[in-house]
């Protein structure tokens, strides 16, 4: 019984997006939130796995938009004062390709008890734990594929030191052959 309420309650308790994109080199991507009615909260959660730059503007549609500069990552709470559509729009300003995780909680309004203002903390703390093991995955992924990249350089490396001794071996056995002949009696051709 307590499982489904937890399920129901956590259904109805937050509504948005959780969204891991690619933007392509300086472009600017915009996502929007519709907001029904007038919520407790909305929660922007941005990360970057993958590049450096990004230009943030959000708020509500046809409003003062706060603009910052993102280094690593991004969180903002809004209370809004009434319902219209949340828009965020972030702007890749690097000459290469930005990975990053784009989550937007709308927290709609409901009968606040000691179990529910606990099982909002649980979640919350669920959904970060969760997205800091994603980004973890991602950047071991990334290490994965650079491990394989040096691996196979070292094995051509490898292959190069493992001739060399067969090479020096043939050069000194045909200078031998080369010196042996400087020294060797020569046999007079007789005609």
């Amino acid at each position: 019984m307590n499982r489904v309420l937890f399920v129901v309650l956590l259904l109805n308790a937050v509504s948005g997006f959780a969204v891991q994109k690619i933007l392509r080199p300086m472009s600017t991507c915009v996502y929007v939130e519709k907001i029904p009615e007038t919520s407790t909260g909305i929660t922007l959660d941005i990360n970057i796995i993958d590049g450096q730059k990004v230009t943030i503007s959000s708020g509500m549609k046809g409003k003062q938009m706060e603009r910052a500069e993102m280094v690593g990552s991004y969180r903002r709470t809004l209370e809004p004062k009434s319902k219209g559509d949340f828009e965020v729009y972030i702007k890749n300003e690097e000459d290469r390709f930005i990975n990053l995780s784009i989550s937007v909680y709308v927290d709609k309004t409901q009968e606040d008890t000691d179990k529910t203002e606990m099982l909002r903390k649980l979640v919350e703390k669920l959904r970060i734990d969760l997205l800091n093991i994603y980004n973890d995955n991602l950047k071991l992924k990334n290490a994965n594929t650079d491990s394989l990249l040096r691996i196979k350089a070292a094995k051509s490396s490898m292959w190069l030191i493992c001739a060399s001794p067969i090479v020096y071996i043939g050069l000194n056995y045909i200078r031998l052959n080369i010196i042996k002949g400087f020294f060797s009696n020569k046999k007079s051709k007789r005609i």
